[in-house]
């Protein structure tokens, strides 16, 4: 018998996601009245689990820490932005006794930044990465031409921001690491896929065992949830195919 569902591999949902599938498809199975459809016993069995959901729910990111980091993010911009402004305006202004220092620090900051403000995170840290490196106090020569035009505080100010950003995920991998080590997650993660595939067989013979009740919208709005859940699991492998790549070139 072929399934009505679409083909999804559960395993590799992460748990957050496979709880937001789970509740999903509850609330519309609630929506079209289990007992009119026949499934009043699979469903009843598929809710019983509910409370196993508890162990997949951890606080990776707290809403105060989003905050935080999107805040960290927008003043990374603010002071690129401001030092790609001053460093315009040495430029023009063309101090002879700075006219070194300014010239090299502006080349070395406009090849790595000119394009910070519109990139990605990923792509902003790692510009970052190479402009503290550069103007790292341990790296006289390049600070101190920063320096000399009172330009330094702004890559002190870059680097304690990013250290904050750091922090906050160095805080998120110590919780995910928790919740992946979790005997009791593993175990519920488990018990919870093997329900949800009872639970769509179920749907799939109870189809076939009632000719005159009309399942479109049930099975149409479960597919809807799978898709998109499918997608992300399919977007996500894109990105790490795309990322290793990515090192592979860079070695």
């Amino acid at each position: 018998m072929k399934s009505k569902f679409i083909t999804i591999q559960l395993d590799r949902l992460k748990y957050s996601d496979l709880n937001t599938l789970y509740r999903s498809i509850q609330e519309i199975i609630l929506r079209q009245d289990a007992g009119s459809m026949h499934l009043s016993v699979p469903f009843t069995r598929f809710c019983g689990l509910t409370a196993q959901l508890a162990c997949l729910e951890t606080k990776v990111r707290t809403k105060y820490n989003r905050a935080d980091y999107t805040k960290h993010l927008k003043r990374l911009d603010e002071l690129v932005s401001a030092l790609l402004l001053h460093l315009k305006a040495l430029k023009r202004a063309d101090f002879p006794e700075f006219r070194v220092e300014v010239n090299e620090v502006n080349r070395l900051v406009r090849k790595e930044m000119s394009n910070f403000v519109h990139v990605g995170v990923d792509n902003k840290k790692a510009a970052l990465d190479i402009i503290l490196m550069y103007f790292d106090p341990a790296s006289k020569s390049w600070y101190e031409a920063a320096a000399k035009p009172g330009l330094s505080r702004y890559f002190e100010e870059l680097r304690l921001t990013r250290e904050k950003m750091d922090s906050i995920e160095n805080d998120e991998k110590v919780l995910k690491k928790e919740q992946a080590s979790s005997v009791e997650a593993i175990k519920a993660k488990a018990e919870l896929i093997k329900e949800l595939r009872i639970l769509l067989q179920c749907i799939d013979v109870t189809v076939l065992s009632y000719p005159d009740v009309d399942y479109t919208s049930l099975i149409a709005l479960i597919n809807y949830e799978l898709k998109e859940h499918r997608t992300q699991l399919r977007n996500l492998q894109t990105r790490r195919i795309k990322k290793k790549e990515k090192e592979l070139n860079q070695e």
